[in-house]
């Protein structure tokens, strides 16, 4: 009995082992890949969502190196699914410097990671569900996070940013050259997203299609008001640095108007967190102290009620909360 679980203990080591050197090779590409500076010319042809364009890129790889040619093809590869084609929009969105290959690699050695760390401290295989489960959402949370962080901060400083389109018009630009002034001397993410919209432009694609481009990458509506102002300015005419100047009050309002709602929702934000990661902290906190006393909720029958019970509270708890905050302006 006691070389049964010695031999138990070894396969479980060295299953951790082999979880942990995978894990960390390719988490280690995703970091490295997010650290590296970006190539331009790939950075230019990727920034304007084009599929041939993103062709030209991937034969660009081609000529590099074989590691290069075999990242390549399986990035290709996977953008030709659909679910790889939304994750590359999806990193476009958050502004990040990875392949979708390279974002499943870091999708895929995470959860590996943290189960062979959550197997090495608590030592049990019961440790290894939660791990996975934890670092298959982690990834996830993250690009919805980023992405949701840069489409707010391009939306605070549309007002900032229209009243230099503005004052570009006003001193004779035409609409292509003030774009190009916001590329230049507006704060990230809104130089990013007009950088990306005067490339396109300079490449042959139009005004009208690239400024779509741009409010589909956002998902803003006043963006979207902006975007349909233009379109309707050149088809009819007028004097767009008036109506752009009109909308740029309305959007400082309603920014305002925004600011006020997230300081006030802030406490109820942060207990929405709390109700969600205390339980799970606290009980990752008891186990690692006293396992024996977690394991007795685990067993077979009707104990098992009391973990399902609670984290189906914990998540409606917290689903409750998110939507009572969420409050459109």
């Amino acid at each position: 009995m006691e070389s049964l679980l010695q031999n138990t203990t070894l396969l479980y080591a060295a299953a951790a082992g082999l979880l942990v050197a995978i894990a960390v090779a390719l988490v280690g590409i995703g970091v490295r890949q997010i650290s590296a500076p970006r190539n331009e010319l790939r950075a230019r042809l990727r920034s304007s969502g084009d599929d041939v364009l993103e062709g030209l890129a991937i034969a660009a790889m081609e000529e590099n190196l074989t590691s290069s040619q075999l990242k390549a093809r399986l990035d290709a590869m996977l953008v030709n699914q659909s679910f790889g084609r939304r994750l590359q929009y999806q990193l476009l969105q958050a502004n990040l410097p990875l392949t979708v290959a390279e974002y499943v690699g870091v999708r895929v050695g995470l959860p590996l990671l943290l189960a062979a760390l959550a197997f090495g401290l608590w030592r049990t295989p019961l440790a290894l569900l939660p791990a996975l489960f934890l670092g298959t959402v982690v990834p996830s949370f993250w690009l919805m996070a980023r992405r949701k962080r840069r489409q707010h901060d391009f939306i605070d400083q549309l007002p900032e940013t229209l009243s230099m389109i503005v004052g570009s018009l006003r001193g004779g630009f035409s609409l292509p050259q003030a774009l190009r002034v916001v590329a230049r001397e507006a704060r990230e993410p809104s130089r990013g997203e007009f950088e990306r919209t005067s490339q396109e432009i300079r490449i042959g694609l139009s005004l009208s299609d690239a400024i779509d481009n741009m409010a589909r990458r956002i998902e803003s509506e006043d963006l979207d008001l902006v975007v349909a102002a233009i379109k309707i300015n050149a088809r009819v005419g007028g004097n767009l640095s008036e109506i752009l100047e009109n909308l740029t009050e309305t959007i400082r309002e309603r920014s305002k108007l925004r600011r006020d709602v997230r300081v006030i929702t802030a406490m109820q934000r942060a207990s929405a967190l709390v109700v969600g990661l205390l339980p799970v902290v606290l009980a990752l906190v008891i186990f690692t102290i006293n396992p024996q006393y977690v394991m007795r909720i685990f067993q077979p029958g009707w104990p098992l009620i009391i973990p399902a019970t609670a984290a189906t509270f914990a998540i409606v708890g917290f689903m409750v909360i998110q939507r009572i905050v969420d409050i459109e302006v």
